[in-house]
């Protein structure tokens, strides 16, 4: 892929009035559903796709590209949800476009809800009424990371 124009295209994204993405989806879609070895690259790779996407707009809007960009984004796993915040630069877009590591480390932070049974989490995701309503209130609080201009009042 090194070297070739791709596109990236989120499972769900929210975005503003402008186009611009500012937060996406991804969903598990392995059948064992069993870990983030696969969906937390790919929403990665997906945001930075999405920052770079954003930035060629911006750039034919004739604004400014952002130097950075933090998106917060949701892998799903059946029900069960992965929270993260990922931050993309410009220097990562870069060493990304010219297949090279990036000189600075980039740190994504993510949470998974502690329900209670961590044993089970793919499996029952919302199903158990305890489970959903943590679940739920990690929703509610993750929304504080979305932009409040893309909200519909």
């Amino acid at each position: 892929m090194c070297g070739e124009q791709t596109y990236v295209k989120p499972d769900v994204y929210l975005s503003d009035i402008s186009s611009s993405i500012l937060m996406l989806i991804q969903e598990d879609k392995t059948v064992a559903m069993q870990s983030s070895t696969g969906t937390t690259p790919q929403l990665i790779a997906e945001v930075i796709g999405t920052f770079q996407r954003n930035n060629r707009m911006r750039r034919g809007a004739k604004l400014d590209p952002l130097k950075e960009m933090v998106f917060p984004g949701i892998a799903m796993y059946g029900t069960a949800p992965i929270f993260y915040l990922i931050p993309v630069t410009e220097e990562l877009s870069e060493a990304v476009i010219l297949g090279r590591a990036p000189t600075v480390k980039t740190v994504v932070k993510e949470y998974i809800p502690d329900i209670p049974r961590m044993n089970r989490r793919t499996e029952e995701g919302m199903m158990p009424l305890d489970n959903r309503v943590i679940i739920v209130q990690c929703y509610e609080a993750f929304k504080r990371f979305i932009p409040a201009d893309s909200f519909l009042e």
